[in-house]
């Protein structure tokens, strides 16, 4: 039969614990480079290793940073949120260094950003642009409201 091993990765700051079967492995650094084989084995021979796969240790990125937003009325005349902000002084790898691949960015009449008839709630999400400021356009909200804002990035 073929068997699996669990792996589990406890993050503690900017280090990382790697787990079987709750036995520590290895520690390692945000952005260091983790090289892996594989071999296959049975009781009667071991096969050959696999070739080498190298991954960069990396976390989930920080907070975004100078969140801001600019009303704005539409051509067609709808109100709109501009809003921009700088992309993470961590990306997931200890610097700014990580590519970012998505953005969301909510809107929302509570500041729990729980849909509900009692809040109005918009959310946009894209792809990240090159660079280190980022700005989403936020359509068809009602007028007269105030809104929370909230943004977000992924990395790869």
């Amino acid at each position: 039969g073929v068997g699996a091993v669990a792996l589990e990765a406890e993050w503690h700051g900017d280090a990382f614990a790697l787990r079987v079967g709750g036995d520590v492995l290895l520690w390692c650094r945000k952005g260091a480079a983790l090289t892996a084989t594989v071999t296959a084995a049975n009781r009667y021979f071991s096969g050959p290793a696999s070739e080498a796969q190298t991954l960069l240790a990396m976390d989930l990125p920080g907070p975004v940073r100078l969140l801001s937003a600019r009303e704005l009325t539409t051509p067609g005349g709808q109100k709109a949120l501009n809003v921009s902000f700088m992309v993470p002084a961590d990306t997931g790898l200890g610097d700014a260094s990580a590519p970012l691949v998505g953005l969301q960015v909510e809107a929302a009449t509570c500041s729990s950003f729980a849909r509900s008839p009692a809040c109005d709630l918009h959310q946009v999400a894209s792809s990240a642009t090159a660079g280190r400021y980022q700005a989403v356009l936020i359509t068809s909200l009602a007028t007269g409201n105030v809104f929370f804002l909230r943004a977000r990035v992924s990395n790869g």
